[in-house]
């Protein structure tokens, strides 16, 4: 019966039967509507001393460091190098404290400097993510639409008006909410998953502000597991111990941000879904 329903070519048709017949709809109709009064919270990321990571877990590897902007650390200064000279969206980055993950507000002030655009840290960005496909992060991933939206951020940039300290700072959007383009699964297998046609809300605010969607996330199947492990994705995994679980079931925005693909992530949480990874 469990290969019937999550592999055969009948197993969409029957989820959606065991869905409607159990009355998940229901629960979908208590959801919280959105309220243009209460605007959302952001809270400021925790800067991480890489020094003191890796003496406490002896794992971490440099190419977990904000994989997005830079990669190579310069163990005998203080300062971070660069993988090439000509690269400036590196570059830019050698005045930044070495050993920290890099927050929105450091996104926003490069930006601010002229001295690198969106488009530019986007490229690394997706050079990032190609190198650490061995984790499983995303169920949906898409290149060219990540950079046809930095270079709409770049032309606002070069014209003086970013829309939001958000402009051209990457997000990625847990697998449980819509983002137009991207494929939705909610954690179930390819079979079942839809192409969405709009934004929901959380990825509607985030456009609205500027903000690069960057892909759709993996999560455990229905959200149900705190392992963080979808069998339907092999994935993800734990980025400072790939012989690890992330914990879940948000865990492939979990590890987005904790590899330092993006300093944000949308994830969703019901009884720990977002407070276990």
């Amino acid at each position: 019966f469990a290969y019937i329903v999550s592999r055969s070519f009948l197993s969409p048709f029957l989820v959606r039967h065991l869905l409607d017949t159990n009355g998940v709809h229901l629960i979908r109709e208590l959801a919280v509507r959105e309220c243009a009064k209460l605007p959302p919270t952001f809270y400021p990321n925790h800067k991480v001393n890489v020094t003191s990571e890796i003496r406490t877990l002896g794992l971490l590897h440099k190419e977990f460091l904000q994989t997005g902007i830079d990669m190579n650390i310069d163990k005998s200064t203080s300062t971070r190098t660069t993988i090439s000279k000509n690269n400036t969206a590196i570059a830019a980055h050698a005045s930044i404290r070495s050993g920290s993950y890099r927050t929105i507000m450091d996104y926003h002030n490069l930006y601010k400097t002229g001295k690198t655009l969106p488009s530019q840290v986007m490229e690394e960005l997706i050079r990032g993510a190609e190198k650490m496909e061995h984790l499983h992060i995303f169920s949906s991933f898409r290149p060219e639409d990540i950079r046809k939206q930095a270079v709409e951020s770049d032309q606002r940039w070069k014209q003086g008006s970013p829309l939001s300290v958000f402009d051209g700072v990457p997000v990625a959007i847990k697998d449980m909410t819509s983002v137009a383009g991207h494929r939705l699964c909610r954690g179930s297998m390819i079979a079942a998953c839809v192409e969405a046609k709009e934004d929901d809300i959380p990825a509607k605010r985030l456009r609205k502000a500027g903000a690069i969607h960057v892909g759709m996330t993996v999560m455990t199947e229905g959200g149900v597991t705190p392992l963080g492990y979808s069998m339907h994705w092999d994935g993800p995994f734990n980025p400072y111990h790939a012989d690890y679980y992330p914990g879940g079931s948000s865990s492939g925005s979990a590890v987005a941000v904790a590899s330092g693909l993006v300093p944000m992530a949308i994830g969703f949480d019901g009884g720990g879904s977002i407070r276990v990874p």
